[in-house]
């Protein structure tokens, strides 16, 4: 399918966002990632809302198409409505070593609130196109529940299976420790300032996106 068609934006370039932020143009971004040996991970669109002190905020309408390789085939499974964040360090440029997907409670659908952090590596924001390495090691919070570190023993398996240098594996489990910690206080971005977003995501017109075509080669 072809790249999504861009929204007439709002007068300017940008507005301001919630809390200081500024709010962009509504603009399709890809994000995709792929594991250390460069399989494929996860493909799909979502929309720009803007950024902040904290970082760069993303949205993915219902039913976002995710492409997303399973061993040596692709398949698509249809994403919930939530946010995407990428965050900043205090100079304001691109953090690479995580990302986090915040997806508001849905009673009908008997759904938690979820907070979910990827730990990552490598990773390159561009206007319309964020990719980066994705390792392994993930964290969770639904609802009130305990804040819980994933994967941890894919994540093992996989450090040695591929290699993964010593300094990237112990930046790993630093943030994901991080994260915890973050999470558990919660500090910003996952105390207050993810829901002003959402508030701004779902008072905007922002149509479903298509699948990416392709699993990224």
């Amino acid at each position: 399918m072809s790249e999504p068609t861009r929204r007439s934006p709002p007068p300017g370039p940008e507005q301001p966002g919630p809390a200081g932020g500024t709010q962009s143009a509504p603009t399709p971004v890809r994000v995709r990632s792929r594991k250390w040996d460069g399989t494929p991970h996860r493909d799909n669109w979502t929309w720009q809302l803007g950024s902040d002190e904290y970082g760069r905020w993303l949205w993915m309408p219902d039913n976002t198409p995710v492409l997303t390789s399973r061993e040596t085939y692709p398949e698509t499974f249809s994403a919930v409505a939530g946010l995407r964040f990428f965050p900043h360090d205090a100079a304001g440029a691109p953090r690479t070593d995580w990302s986090a997907f915040m997806v508001p409670a849905h009673a009908a659908r008997q759904r938690p609130q979820q907070l979910y952090c990827d730990v990552t590596c490598a990773l390159s924001a561009g206007q319309g196109l964020i990719e980066f390495i994705d390792l392994d090691l993930d964290v969770e919070q639904l609802g009130t529940g305990p804040v819980r570190v994933l994967d941890d023993d894919e994540f093992e398996t996989r450090r040695r299976a591929m290699r993964y240098p010593e300094p990237v594996a112990q930046r790993a489990r630093t943030t994901a420790a991080e994260l915890v910690r973050l999470m558990r206080r919660p500090a910003e971005p996952f105390a207050g300032r993810w829901r002003s977003w959402l508030r701004l995501a779902a008072a905007g017109d922002y149509p479903e996106l298509p699948a990416p075509a392709t699993v990224p080669a």
